[in-house]
């Protein structure tokens, strides 16, 4: 048996047509623009990498995106008052802090200068408070791009177990909360798994659904899983690799060439949760400028 692929490049399209379409009505209806600002602190190449694929997205869908670049030697003081200028701006209907900053930097204390309808990555104590009970909110764009990416390929969650390995802000704390709710995208038995959590091969041999976000690459190997389980890769690492020019390649969390004959489906990387969480950062963008609207 060979797992089912799930193409989230391709779901990734399907939706960007969609917004395409809304952000066209917009134009049609001479609403504002949506623009999405990033704000990003040093020159790390793979922030830069990041965040240039997020500017041609937007371009893309033809919305705006603006960079506001800060120097590693910002001082706290500085950033807090920049981005809240930022997100004073009318013009500016979505910000997102490029992630990871300068660790003698309080984040937290700095996304919380983005007011909550501008909070589009969904990571402000606000934001994550509103998740928590259950109150309208832009939901963080990785763990929503793993609830589209099942329910595009009819992956329900509800009454399954799910076993989450990472427990991180960005994505495991979120995914756990939005995947155990009462609602329609949730309702699963969802445990989570992290550094501190004894017998990991015999807990994930239990899931029907595995998300892993570790940061550790090819960590989850074939003799942990279970021909029932659907896969969910959102690790992005880069390993050495002589065969190609650059030297390297991408690889996820869980070795995928390996896993595939194993499991019943699996996102790739790349090309899987990637693709879709770009996607999700512009889709929550869209849906700010649309209740900006309204402001």
């Amino acid at each position: 048996m060979t797992a089912k692929v799930l193409d989230g490049k391709l779901v990734a399209e399907l939706i960007q047509g969609r917004l395409k379409e809304r952000v066209l009505q917009r134009e049609h209806d001479k609403l504002p623009i949506p623009k999405l600002a990033v704000v990003k602190v040093g020159d790390d190449p793979a922030s830069g990498t990041y965040v240039q694929n997020k500017i041609r997205a937007a371009t893309k869908l033809g919305m705006e995106a603006e960079l506001v670049e800060l120097p590693e030697s910002v001082s706290q003081s500085k950033l807090r008052a920049t981005v809240s200028e930022v997100n004073a701006r009318t013009d500016v209907h979505g910000i997102i802090m490029q992630l990871p900053i300068p660790a003698n930097l309080d984040e937290s204390s700095i996304l919380d200068e983005i007011s909550t309808v501008k909070d589009v990555d969904g990571l402000t104590s606000r934001s994550l408070g509103r998740l928590v009970v259950g109150f309208p909110v832009h939901l963080p764009a990785t763990p929503l791009a793993i609830v589209e990416i099942m329910k595009h390929f009819n992956i329900f969650p509800e009454g399954k177990h799910v076993v989450v390995v990472g427990r991180s802000l960005l994505v495991g704390r979120p995914i756990s909360i939005m995947l155990s709710q009462r609602v329609a995208d949730g309702n699963a038995t969802v445990t989570v798994a992290h550094r501190g959590t004894q017998d990991l091969k015999k807990l994930i041999a239990t899931a029907d659904i595995l998300i892993v976000a570790t940061g550790s690459p090819n960590s989850i190997g074939p003799e942990m899983l279970n021909s029932r389980t659907t896969v969910i890769d959102v690790g992005t690492n880069w390993i050495a690799d002589e065969t190609r020019k650059s030297g390297r390649r991408l690889v996820g969390d869980v070795d995928f060439d390996r896993a595939l004959p194993i499991v019943e489906a699996i996102t790739p990387v790349p090309g899987g949760i990637g693709p879709m969480t770009v996607t999700m950062l512009l889709s929550n963008t869209l849906n700010a400028a649309e209740m900006q609207d309204h402001l």
